[in-house]
């Protein structure tokens, strides 16, 4: 994997079949990494934000775990992870503050459980959870932009652009 890469994964987990692939981008990415990400939901871990190097595949995953309310979930919550895939010497502290964000964005949205059930009974509204998909699938687009930024101009923060700005003299 090169420097260029960045991936952006949305796992949720299914109390079905397990954790499954949502949505990623660029939608270019190997089975084999949806495969180390999808055993990543699987572990045990008590941090919501966490990274994982896997030396063997020179990457960095950079995950962040959310429950979210959900009236169709098991006890009422959807479990959901936000991965970020990198070269494994990138610096992904710089992403840690946009997963942050766009976790709270899905957090905000009271019906965004629902874009999980695509795959659910005919009989459950179908236009709402195809209404949730695509605001889910907005914001992950908005993420994934935000993400690249920040990994092309890692000083591009709020405000540090016109602060380097500022230091030019004319």
């Amino acid at each position: 994997m090169s420097n260029d890469i960045l991936h952006l994964l949305l796992l949720h987990f299914n109390s079905l079949t397990g954790p499954e692939i949502v949505l990623f981008f660029p939608e270019d990415i190997s089975d084999n990494i949806c495969n180390k990400v999808r055993s990543i939901f699987d572990l045990d871990i008590d941090e919501h934000f966490f990274e994982i190097t896997i030396k063997k595949d020179n990457i960095k995953i950079t995950n962040l775990f959310l429950e979210i309310p959900s009236d169709w979930g098991r006890g009422n919550i959807e479990m959901i992870m936000l991965s970020v895939i990198t070269d494994d010497t990138y610096n992904t502290t710089l992403f840690q503050e946009i997963l942050m964000e766009y976790g709270n964005k899905i957090k905000g949205n009271p019906s965004i459980y629902k874009a999980f059930y695509h795959k659910t009974d005919p009989g459950i509204d179908n236009n709402e959870i195809k209404k949730q998909k695509t605001q889910l699938r907005s914001l992950m687009v908005e993420c994934f932009e935000n993400l690249k930024s920040r990994k092309d101009y890692p000083d591009l923060k709020a405000g540090k652009i016109v602060k380097k700005f500022k230091k030019l003299s004319w």
